[in-house]
């Protein structure tokens, strides 16, 4: 799948559910609301991507780089996230559950407002990241 056809997708609302995505260039990106449950995103550059309110129930994301991402509302379920940056990335609202995340940066990242839940942290870091009115349950 091509950079444009995702960015195409998330205009009109098809949902990329199962989707591989690989090697793609979708800094900046607009795909709010993007529904990519069951993806498999490996080595996409997501920098400063609009993916607030996205759905990714289910996805894999390696060796990725959301580095400023907007990820306001987006819900991650039972994702399985490796190698990954989302370093100053705003996941205000967001919700993180029951999920893997192995070498995760969430440095300078904010939560504000969110829910991180039943998460595995392997060798993941959040400094200076800010958690305030998060709720934090059950993290290993």
């Amino acid at each position: 799948m091509r950079a444009e056809d995702v960015i195409a997708a998330a205009r009109s609302g098809k949902p990329l559910t199962g989707a591989l995505l690989q090697g793609l260039d979708l800094r900046g990106a607009q795909l709010a609301g993007i529904d990519l449950s069951g993806a498999a995103l490996e080595r996409c550059d997501l920098e400063g991507a609009d993916l607030g309110r996205a759905k990714l129930v289910g996805a894999r994301l390696g060796s990725s780089n959301l580095t400023g991402a907007h990820l306001e509302g987006a819900v991650f379920v039972e994702c399985s996230i490796t190698r990954s940056g989302f370093v100053g990335a705003s996941l205000a609202g967001a919700r993180l559950e029951a999920s893997r995340l192995d070498h995760v940066d969430f440095s300078s990242s904010v939560f504000t407002g969110a829910i991180l839940r039943e998460l595995e942290l392997i060798a993941s870091v959040a400094d200076g990241a800010r958690f305030d009115g998060a709720r934090l349950e059950r993290l290993k």
